[in-house]
């Protein structure tokens, strides 16, 4: 006999093959998004620590988180460096780290929960913090408790306990 073509097994075998894979590609790219925004959660987290750190010391640290258009998630660290002499000018110094990538939405909230979040969009969040305590002293929008990170279904929330200043993210 000559055969030619697939059996109905064959046939089935392909398409439950196909199904594996697929699941397995889908359940990557989840994977993927998690991981990205674990990352961009972890950046913020830190330079918030570092600011807040670096405030302790002498001079006056404020950071400005804000979503670049096509860009991605960036941070502002101005440092003001107070002059020795009150008669010269203070010196600014502003570095701008890159946080995250343009496919991750923030947001953040006024409670630690994070329970209502408000979209950044084309706002920025500012941070500052005491010199002597360490706690958060200013945030524009006023009261920044928590902020969102997501991307698809992943979430991270940075919680910032305003008393001590302290940053943790869950």
């Amino acid at each position: 006999m000559n055969n030619k073509g697939y059996s109905l097994l064959e046939a089935i075998i392909i398409v439950v093959i196909l199904g594996v894979i697929a699941g397995f590609m889908m359940t990557s790219s989840g994977l993927l998004d998690g991981r990205r925004t674990k990352a961009c959660a972890d950046n913020i987290s830190s330079l918030l620590e570092k600011v807040r750190a670096t405030n302790l010391g002498k001079d006056e640290v404020t950071i400005n988180i804000y979503e670049d258009t096509g860009k991605g998630i960036k941070a502002d660290i101005v440092t003001k460096v107070k002059a020795k002499n009150p008669s010269d000018p203070d010196k600014l110094s502003r570095v701008t780290e890159d946080v995250g990538n343009d496919n991750l939405e923030i947001s953040y909230s006024t409670d630690l929960s994070g329970s209502s979040p408000i979209l950044l969009g084309s706002g920025s969040m500012e941070f500052s913090f005491n010199r002597s305590t360490g706690s958060v002293k200013n945030t524009t929008p006023a009261g920044i408790k928590c902020i969102i990170v997501r991307r698809g279904t992943a979430e991270k929330k940075i919680k910032i306990y305003t008393e001590t200043g302290k940053v943790s993210v869950e």
